[in-house]
């Protein structure tokens, strides 16, 4: 019986620790590629009613400190994607797990954070923005692709003078999904790239 207290225990300091994370997001496929994005060249995409829902759950397990104004959080996470495909073909299913590093500026009374991450995902189907790249591209598909989440966003609790939303956050970025050039499963040149708005929450 003890042995199943300390473990409810555990589990409760777990989950309701300051380390974890809810981030929900919209997206919209974009005809940039990343580079563009990177600055902040973002085309259009034809196809008007395509976009995704993103839910991601984190755990911080590690958080270094370099001063009072600058400080990172290093962040797994694992994520589900739903993927509207505007009556094109079947809606789509994905899951991704990736690292991802946050780092965490406080100037002027508020916190922006800048976050990268990378890993693995895995979708149901082919996502109908990967198979237009690929025929374009008279490149090949996959399922399972290389997966990248840059964001950038603020403490919405700081800008609204609330301290209970001090470890809630608005903010925007994008979603890559991508064969690395040909490593994974010989897709040089398919891939995806959409533009993201997100809420995220600390707990």
């Amino acid at each position: 019986m003890i042995k199943y207290i300390f473990l409810i225990i555990f589990l409760c300091s777990y989950l309701f620790s300051s380390s974890n994370s809810l981030r929900l997001a919209y997206a919209k496929p974009t005809k940039s590629d990343l580079g563009e994005l990177l600055i902040w060249h973002i085309k259009p995409y034809p196809i008007d009613n395509l976009s995704v829902l993103d839910l991601a759950y984190g755990y911080k397990y590690f958080k270094p400190k370099v001063n009072d104004h600058i400080s990172f959080d290093f962040e797994m996470k694992i994520a589900y994607s739903y993927y509207m495909e505007g009556g094109y073909q079947d809606n789509i299913h994905e899951v991704e797990l990736y690292e991802k590093i946050y780092g965490n500026f406080d100037y002027f009374g508020n916190r922006m954070r800048l976050g990268w991450g990378w890993g693995a995902s895995y979708s149901s189907g082919i996502i109908l923005v990967e198979k237009i790249e690929a025929e374009e591209n008279n490149d090949n598909n996959s399922k399972v692709m290389s997966f990248m989440d840059l964001t950038m966003d603020f403490s919405l609790g700081k800008i609204i003078n609330v301290k209970s939303l001090d470890e809630s956050y608005i903010g925007w970025g994008f979603k890559h999904r991508s064969g690395v050039f040909g490593l994974i499963n010989n897709v040089k040149r398919g891939g995806s790239n959409y533009v993201q708005i997100n809420f995220e929450q600390n707990f």
